[in-house]
């Protein structure tokens, strides 16, 4: 049981809220039945529809919605918890003091204890001070009553604009019923009617103006669409002025009609206005094919104008139109892709393009008609590079000087976009044929690969003073599905005599030096047989590049 102090301190908040409440369902009330009035001038207007029982059924509707209102908002009987939440949203210092107040609770004697009593009093003296108690007063109730004699004002309006006859578009059956209006013209008025017979792109608007000689001119004159049937629509035209001018503006012409210009006692003939609408692309969609050594699937992109793959994919496309076409063509500066049109459905067709390069098009179509699309859409084509593989050292880099007991030791990297079939490791001992090994098959695409290799030089059989070359090469699929190598730059490796790891010796002197010089000797015959060697290697890459360049198309 909430204190009858408290009580009676929130029974105002209480009626005001109820009045609050009343006047705001109330707007709503009205503003539903203003739309409804709208609804039905709006198809009275547009297609001459006029339901026998819709006024009555807006009428009674908003009758049994504002009763609704009333007795609810009479008979609502707040949550004193609650409308004290709303007071302290409100008031956050009153931090939790009216909650508090309202849920106390008097003992068996019907008694408050003394801290009882002391949260109540304090809640009352805290409404004084901060005028909490005045929630939803005037200004709310204000707002919530002036937005109910807007919205009642509003649907009373629009209801007296449908009732009242001539100020909303009459139905031209309405006097003459269809296939009943038969008007002459009368010899006694000479006018012109402009355009006449026209054509108009779908959208815009169409201006209709009639000019009249002589004398005698009509004090009115309306503008009939599709006379003589249940679409019939009249519409009152404007005089320019003084001047024997009647016009009429029809916005938003979607579709073809007939029409004539009429007045007291005569007509014109009937016109034709047709709706034509030039081509136009509305949506494309891609599918890819890629070449089977990428390992990718098809890939379909909805509503796209752009297509990156890599070369030698398959593109198809389907052009969705907004009518059919007779001729469709992608055309760039370097060729032309002609595309299969159906002359009774709306599409276009790209069966298959086989990507080389990278191209931009623009989208042509032409109707039945000979109209052409006014802004011709782009298409870009983008042709990725099947990439060379790629294979490197990462340790050791450069030419190595070793021991003929040596173990080298190397670290390796190979990389390629589509994946790799083999990876391989060549060397050669100066006057034996070149040795090969596979290092790894079937590398993923896109995966730097690190491998690593040793090769033990005395089980080579090396010698001091011989010249080893080594280098690696990568196998992938190229361009034209076959197999493709490429090999990394040559190095050597040359085995010094054992003695030379004592020969240099510092503060020898001469003596030292000298006996060294005798050891090696003057000629330089490694260093001589590494520039041949690397001479011809670079030889043999640069005429193999350039056979693979007179082999692309």
């Amino acid at each position: 049981m909430t204190p009858p102090a408290i009580s009676q301190l929130v029974q105002p908040v209480i009626i005001r809220y109820r009045a609050w409440q009343m006047w705001r369902g109330l707007a709503i009330c009205w503003t539903l039945t203003a739309i409804g009035a709208l609804a039905l001038i709006a198809a009275d207007q547009s297609i001459g529809w006029r339901p026998e029982y819709g006024i009555h059924s807006l009428l009674g509707f908003a009758f049994v919605s504002a009763l609704m209102v009333w007795l609810s908002c009479r008979r609502f009987a707040p949550d004193l918890q609650w409308l004290a939440r709303q007071v302290e949203e409100d008031h956050p210092e009153l931090n939790s003091l009216l909650l508090a107040a309202v849920e106390q609770k008097p003992d068996e004697n019907g008694r408050y204890s003394y801290l009882q009593q002391r949260v109540i009093r304090e809640a009352i003296q805290h409404a004084a001070h901060s005028r909490w108690s005045e929630k939803f007063s005037r200004p709310q109730k204000r707002i919530a009553l002036g937005a109910h004699w807007t919205a009642l004002a509003a649907a009373l309006a629009l209801i007296v604009v449908y009732l009242t006859p001539g100020i909303v578009t009459r139905d031209a059956n309405a006097e003459t019923g269809p296939g009943e209006q038969e008007i002459v013209a009368l010899a006694d008025f000479e006018f012109e009617v402009d355009p006449g017979d026209a054509e108009v792109e779908r959208g815009n608007s169409l201006v209709v103006v009639v000019r009249f000689a002589g004398e005698r001119v009509p004090d009115d004159v309306s503008f009939v669409m599709n006379p003589g049937t249940e679409a019939a629509r009249i519409i009152t035209m404007v005089k320019s002025m003084q001047d024997p001018v009647f016009g009429t503006t029809i916005t938003g012409v979607d579709k073809s009609f007939d029409y004539q210009v009429a007045f007291a006692g005569g007509a014109s003939e009937k016109f034709k206005v047709t709706v034509y609408e030039y081509p136009k692309l509305e949506r494309s969609d891609a599918e890819i094919a890629y070449p089977a050594y990428t390992g990718l699937e098809k890939q379909k992109i909805e509503n796209t104008r752009r297509i990156t793959a890599v070369e030698e994919s398959k593109v198809a496309l389907q052009l969705e139109l907004n009518k059919p076409v007779e001729y469709a063509a992608l055309i760039s500066p370097e060729e032309t892709i002609d595309l299969k049109t159906d002359e009774k459905k709306a599409v276009a067709l790209l069966e298959e393009y086989i990507l080389k390069r990278n191209r931009k098009f623009r989208l042509v179509l032409r109707d039945a008609d000979g109209r052409t699309n006014k802004v011709p859409s782009r298409f870009v084509f983008v042709s990725l590079n099947n990439r060379e593989p790629e294979v490197k050292f990462l340790f050791p880099r450069g030419d190595q000087k070793v021991s003929a007991l040596e173990e080298m030791q190397f670290e390796i990297q190979a990389y390629d976009d589509f994946g790799i079939d083999r990876v391989g490791f060549s060397f050669r001992l100066a006057g034996q044929d070149s040795i090969e090994t596979v290092l790894a098959t079937n590398v993923p695409a896109r995966k730097k690969l690190k491998l690593t290799k040793m090769l033990a030089l005395e089980e080579i059989d090396a010698q001091p003073d011989n010249l080893i070359t080594y280098h690696l090469w990568a196998e992938d699929t190229g361009p034209d599905g076959k197999t493709r190598r490429r090999e990394s730059d040559m190095f050597f490796a040359e085995v010094r005599r054992f003695d030379e790891t004592w020969a240099e010796v510092e503060n020898e002197g001469g003596q030292g030096q000298q006996q060294q010089q005798q050891r090696t000797g003057a000629p330089k015959l490694a260093e001589l047989l590494k520039e041949i060697t690397f001479a011809g290697w670079k030889l043999r890459r640069q005429e193999y590049e350039s056979e693979e360049n007179e082999t692309e198309p």
